[in-house]
Order: C-alpha cells, then sequence, then structure tokens
C-alpha cells in the first residue's frame, strides 16, 4: 500500500485523493489485506480520487485474501500495474474466503497494465460492478477493462464497459474456471488486438 496500508482493521475513507503514489507489490494507491476469516480487512471509500499510482497487483487499489472493500463515487484512473489490476485488484491466493470488493456509482478510467485487467482484475475473489463506468483502460494481456483468474468472479449490472483495449477480450476476459455475470449494461467500442474485441473466454 503505497499510499494507506490497512492490515485487519475496519476503515472509512470519506473524500480526498490518493496519487502518485508506488508500492514495489501490491496496492500502489491503496491495499486493504488481513490474515484469515478472524481478522480481515475491512474498507468503505467515498468520494476518493485515486490517481497515478503504480504497483506489480492493483496499481491504484488491492484488496487482498478474504478482506472486504465497498468504494462509492469515486474515481480510480490513470494507475499503472506491471502484473495484474491497472486500475483495481481484488486477490486471494488462498484457500479461504473470498474476498469482495463492491464498486458503487464510480468511473474506472484510463488505467493500465502489462499483464491481464487493465481497469480490475479479479482472481478467487468476487467483485460487484453496479451503476459504473469502466472506460479507455487497457492490458497487454487479457481484459483491458475486467479481466478474472483463477476462479474469480464478477457481478456486473447498470455498468458501461467501453473503449478499452487488450491482446484478447478488449471488455472482459472471464478465465477457465471463473464466473462472469452481466446484466442492463452496455459493453461496446473495446477493441482487441488478437481476437474477441468485446467479451472473450
Amino acid at each position: 500500500g503505497g499510499g494507506l496500508f490497512n492490515f485487519a482493521a475496519v476503515v472509512s475513507i470519506n473524500g480526498g485523493a490518493f496519487t502518485n503514489n508506488t508500492a514495489v507489490s501490491e496496492g500502489g494507491g491503496i491495499e486493504n489485506t488481513g490474515r484469515i476469516t478472524a481478522a480481515i480487512g475491512t474498507m468503505t471509500i467515498n468520494k476518493v480520487l485515486v490517481s497515478g499510482n503504480s504497483a506489480e497487483i492493483g496499481g491504484g487499489v488491492d484488496n487482498k485474501r478474504d478482506s472486504k472493500m465497498t468504494i462509492n463515487d469515486s474515481y480510480i484512473h490513470d494507475n499503472h500495474a506491471t502484473g495484474n489490476g491497472g486500475g483495481l485488484a481484488n486477490q486471494s491466493t488462498e484457500v479461504f474466503g473470498p474476498g469482495q470488493v463492491i464498486v458503487n456509482r464510480s468511473t474506472i478510467a484510463n488505467n493500465s497494465t502489462d499483464g491481464n485487467g487493465g481497469g480490475v482484475w479479479t482472481g478467487r475473489n468476487i467483485t460487484y460492478i453496479r451503476n459504473s463506468t469502466v472506460t479507455l483502460n487497457s492490458a497487454a494481456g487479457n481484459g483491458g477493462g475486467l479481466a478474472t483468474a483463477g476462479g474469480g468472479r464478477f457481478s456486473v449490472t447498470n455498468a458501461t464497459i467501453a473503449r478499452n483495449s487488450a491482446n484478447v477480450g478488449g471488455g472482459a476476459y472471464n478465465d477457465s474456471g471463473s464466473t462472469f455475470n452481466i446484466g442492463n449494461s452496455i459493453v461496446a467500442l473495446n477493441t482487441a488486438t488478437s481476437a474477441n474485441p468485446d467479451v472473450a473466454g
């Protein structure tokens, strides 16, 4: 967590900005994590700007293990990951969980990654995108807007996923064994250099 690191506490952020921070590993701007189910991190982010941050995983924001995060009315843009999740990563490598991120009425834009999930990357955990916009994000790998991995799950409702780009699945990429549910949403005008400009997987 280059700007803020939360371990197993309850944190609420109301307003403000996390800009131009760097983490060697995870959560360039913000990281929320914990230890096993008895000590999860719980974070609520309201009306916050997360911009210009970088990390290996979760250039802007990282939610790890079975921790829980809610992002409301916020703007995550121009962050970069050298691994996965340019704007936001929601990930767990352990068997417990899953962790959860809920994104409400927010914009995730102009983020990039050298790996998968330019806007949002979900590995094993579950991410809800509601009444939000995911646009102009890019991935050198798969899923310019959204990408799953390792049994990760996305639930997307009333969202716009547009003008993102990737090698495969410019708008969204669903990895084998993962789940992607989308309803009442627009997925359009995304591009891919290899295959499936809007949705792949």
